[in-house]
């Protein structure tokens, strides 16, 4: 609405063009069909899906920017613009396998410093490589990168290619004509006939071929069911009779030993000191007027000072007017022996190497 008053004002006379119409679009119509054939082109040839076609039409655009047209004198529309020849040399193959440094991402420094990804095009706001981990699907943006061209990152990563299955599970081929061996009694004598009326001796050349037949049913395989041996006087003496499994479901399994845990009585914890002779709490000065005050913490600067002076470790010389000197400070810190009494008082001069 605000368009439309402001074409009024100034008597522009806007048309639009007919619905479902794109024919009149004309110039825009065309260069949206260049992008989106050439960012098919692109996922084509990098054997990636169709999920990744904002990275390929936005590295399409890119290459369009960058290449040289007869509508500008065989210029391209980033000189035309920025009036600098393009850098080609940063133009990679899409898709392609690069490895990016990762040591900027990385949250310790034992992990490796690079990693198989595959390349998604350019960074649209800085100087930089877009590269894509397929595993971890994380996006790692760098400069650093090294590229193999002639791979593809797809056939690297022989798992982003496959289909997400389920695993395997023990199948049973089961067929009307593949025969079944009858079940045994507890003597070793079949119980009945085969209801198809095949023999039970059969051998392995009379089983049907069985690699193109389509029907695989999913099932548990069952052992087959024994059946219960006749109790007649003519049954051999030397067959062990049926065993009756006594339920033991029953049964409370009962501990005989009583502990205080079981009638809710905990003894408290005591805490123990780690070591047997018990640190004095510090006595160590923070600033060099607390040492000033204290005649052992006196004795040890002196001595700090002497060593320094005769190991030749500085000398003093008056400061340069065009240089920035570093300062010194001291710190305190207080030598005890294994049982905990204090050995020595120490005082070093250090520099301040963080100025």
């Amino acid at each position: 609405m605000a368009l439309k008053n402001y074409f009024s004002i100034h008597g522009i006379s806007h048309y639009t063009t007919a619905p479902h119409t794109s024919q009149q679009n004309g110039v825009a119509e065309r260069c949206h069909r260049h992008i989106v054939e050439t960012g098919l082109t692109l996922l084509k040839d990098a054997d990636l899906p169709l999920s990744y076609w904002p990275y390929a039409f936005q590295t399409t655009v890119y290459l369009i920017n960058h290449q040289q047209t007869t509508l500008l004198h065989h210029k391209s529309p980033f000189k035309s613009l920025f009036n600098q020849s393009p850098n080609y040399l940063k133009l990679k193959k899409f898709g392609c396998l690069c490895f990016p440094l990762t040591r900027p991402y990385n949250t310790h420094k034992l992990q490796p410093k690079a990693c198989p990804c595959v390349f998604l095009g350019y960074s649209q706001t800085q100087s930089a490589y877009r590269c894509m981990d397929l595993q971890t699907k994380r996006i790692y943006l760098s400069r650093h990168v090294l590229f193999h061209e002639t791979q593809t990152a797809i056939s690297f990563f022989p798992a982003a290619t496959l289909v997400h299955s389920s695993a395997l599970l023990p199948c049973l081929i089961e067929s009307p004509l593949m025969p079944q061996p009858p079940p045994v009694r507890m003597d070793g004598t079949p119980a009945s006939s085969s209801p198809s009326g095949i023999s039970p001796n059969f051998s392995s050349s009379s089983l049907p071929n069985f690699q193109n037949s389509s029907l695989v049913t999913c099932s548990p395989v069952l052992p087959p069911v024994l059946s219960q041996p006749q109790t007649s006087h003519s049954q051999s003496p030397s067959l062990p009779a049926p065993i009756a499994h006594q339920s033991t479901d029953n049964t409370s399994h009962t501990h005989s030993m009583i502990t205080r845990s079981m009638n809710n009585i905990y003894k408290p914890k005591q805490l123990h000191s780690v070591s047997k002779h018990p640190i004095p709490p510090a006595i160590e000065p923070t600033c060099v007027s607390q040492a000033i005050r204290d005649p052992k913490w006196r004795s040890a600067m002196s001595n700090e000072l002497i060593a320094l002076m005769r190991h030749h470790t500085w000398d003093l010389v008056p400061p340069p007017t065009h240089y920035n000197p570093v300062g010194c400070k001291w710190v305190f810190r207080v030598k005890r022996k294994p049982d905990g009494s204090v050995d020595r008082f120490k005082a070093r001069l250090v520099a301040k190497g963080f100025h």
